[in-house]
């Protein structure tokens, strides 16, 4: 084992941040024993780490090296802002890493041992934040200019090579030692950027009646966020499994939206992993199991104004919309209609059946009059309609089962299939419910 740390030590970090995040995940799931073997809603505060790990030294160089999506800008800045150096590579298309990572961060590291040596002085240390083998040129170059090694990883990433390495030179600290002051749970769900997964998706429905004397010492923003959280929170910790949200009927780029009350919000819930990583593994978790739970999830939030739990599918067809009638709701992202909800437009080449009505229809996707209908129909029927002119296809829609099954080439969309993709988008035309029986099982019929 090293000597310990001095207080005017000088040190140079370098931070493998795919290998923190992927460990990270991981160990969060382990720790709130979700059925599932990560939690990608783990983040990592990159600044306090490094700031733990100098524990008051002077870091002369820090570098972390990873991807940087488009759409983290923010969190790559802000890790610049705080005088760490970022190296972002485009992942491999073979293996989904960052081909380059390791071997540029390995190929700066050793540079910089020599470069920096004198500067540093002789109370001088390098921290790595990584446990792979890989690093092991690193440690020996290290060893070579006579710097003191501070190894920081997860328990379970360690190698053994790392951990037999040098013991006169390295010192292992362990994040999981850590864990909690390191890391925070993304609790939020950008539906701007992602579209909701109709297949795993619950929608919760809040009177803002109930809020009355919260507004009165409090603002409705920091209400509407404590309950996301909350309910996040709980229903992870029932189904096991990470889940998100966000307030479907909110806009998250318009701050002023939600100062204005509302008698009710909706809050989608989602749960982050699919059922099944692929088509042939076996099914991680049952969506239709973890629904049975709604009864349980709206009692416990009775108190925050919780009046009604439905999927997603349900809350498309058009039940307990409440007044949300400028509501466009879009299957997938990247199809979004040409057309404002509740006017069809019309074309110069073509014109289009005018609709007289800003009401939605009640019959939704078995509408018998499929285009031509002169009432509001959602951005997914009206996709439907085009797929289905047969207006005797329509009648029966989703009463029945899919004999296709997961061959059926609606499967990844499959609002645009007649038939029910297993019970949770039964339809039974009976009682009008979604999701909860086959239409000969009605409990309605058997009375």
């Amino acid at each position: 084992m090293a000597d310990a740390e001095e207080p005017n030590e000088n040190v140079i970090l370098y931070l493998d941040n795919s290998n923190m995040f992927i460990n990270a995940c991981q160990h969060a799931a382990q720790l709130l024993r979700f059925r599932v073997p990560t939690d990608t809603r783990c983040r990592i505060d990159v600044g306090r780490m490094v700031d733990i790990a100098c524990h008051g030294r002077k870091a002369l160089r820090a570098k972390l090296y990873g991807s940087e999506p488009p759409m983290l800008d923010t969190v790559w800045q802000a890790i610049r802002d705080k005088d760490i150096e970022v190296s972002h590579f485009k992942r491999s298309v073979w293996n989904n890493r960052e081909k380059e990572t390791d071997t540029t961060l390995t190929a700066d590291a050793v540079d910089d041992l020599g470069e920096l040596k004198d500067m540093a002085g002789p109370n001088r240390a390098m921290i790595l934040f990584s446990g792979d083998k890989d690093m092991l040129p690193t440690l020996r170059k290290a060893q070579k200019h006579e710097w003191r090694i501070e190894i920081w990883s997860f328990k379970s990433a360690l190698a053994n090579e790392i951990k037999k390495a040098y013991p006169d030179i390295v010192d292992i600290h362990y994040i999981d030692d850590h864990f909690n002051e390191v890391t925070y749970t993304a609790s939020r769900w950008d539906h701007k950027r992602f579209r909701i997964p109709a297949d795993r998706t619950m929608v919760l429905k809040f009177d803002s009646t109930k809020w009355k004397e919260w507004l009165l010492r409090t603002t409705l923003d920091k209400i509407l966020d404590k309950i996301l959280n909350t309910v996040v929170e709980r229903t992870s910790h029932l189904f096991r499994i990470p889940t998100m949200a966000c307030w479907h009927d909110l806009d998250p780029d318009d701050s002023s939206i939600s100062s204005h009350l509302r008698n009710f919000y909706h809050l989608a819930v989602i749960c982050v992993p699919p059922e099944r990583k692929e088509t042939k593994s076996p099914p991680l978790y049952n969506f239709t199991e973890l629904y049975q739970h709604k009864d349980t999830i709206r009692t416990q939030f009775s108190n925050a104004g919780c009046v009604h739990v439905q999927t997603f599918l349900q809350y498309r067809e058009g039940a307990e919309l409440d007044g949300a009638d400028d509501l466009e709701i879009f299957e997938y992202a990247d199809k979004i209609p040409l057309e404002e909800f509740g006017w069809t437009v019309v074309a110069p080449e073509r014109r289009r059946t005018m609709q007289r009505y800003t009401e939605y229809c009640v019959h939704g996707y078995r509408c018998r009059m499929g285009a031509s209908c002169q009432y509001g129909h959602t951005a997914g029927q009206k996709e439907y309609f085009k797929e289905t002119p047969d207006e005797s296809r329509r009648r029966y829609y989703k009463t029945k089962l899919c004999w296709h099954g997961t061959r059926c080439n609606y499967r990844a969309r499959s609002h645009l299939c007649s038939y029910a993709h297993g019970l949770i988008e039964a339809s039974c035309l009976i009682c009008n419910m979604v999701g909860e029986h086959w239409m000969d099982e009605c409990p309605k019929k058997q009375r």
